[in-house]
């Protein structure tokens, strides 16, 4: 019984979040995808460590203006935003907050996606507003 239990456990975390590649310049980020409120809101909160050339992806419904912050986020993080498609409109270096107040991070354009990689990403891969993504989903 505990086996089932366990098994059922992993397959609803595992489930709760898919992957995917983005890829920027020929570098390929594995990601996570945060394509629902719950996903957006949890981000990378708590993690401690991020991979090299992983991340986190989050999609909207719509292109729009987004704002991020780094409420409870333990790593500093690049944030890039993305148009619908695929173009880089923005790159933001976000220090970690652990409390109140923290510093909003809003787009500049209406965005689609958002990529979250470790801090130094984009300068490590000269990674440049105008840059395109490829997402494959």
């Amino acid at each position: 019984m505990k086996i089932l239990f366990l098994f059922v456990a992993l397959f609803v975390v595992s489930s709760c979040t898919s992957h995917t590649l983005v890829t920027i310049k020929n570098i390929e980020i594995s990601v996570e995808v945060m394509d629902t409120p719950p996903l957006r809101e949890q981000g990378l909160t708590r993690r401690i460590e991020l991979e090299s050339n992983t991340g986190a992806l989050f999609i909207f419904e719509e292109e729009a203006p987004v704002t991020f912050w780094m409420k409870n986020t333990l790593i500093p993080l690049d944030i890039i935003y993305l148009s619908g498609a695929g173009e880089i409109t923005q790159i933001e270096t976000a220090a970690p907050c652990a409390e109140d107040p923290c510093t909003y991070y809003p787009s500049y354009e209406p965005t689609k996606y958002v990529l979250e990689g470790n801090q130094g990403v984009s300068k490590e891969n000269n990674i440049l507003v105008g840059d395109v993504a490829e997402i494959i989903l």
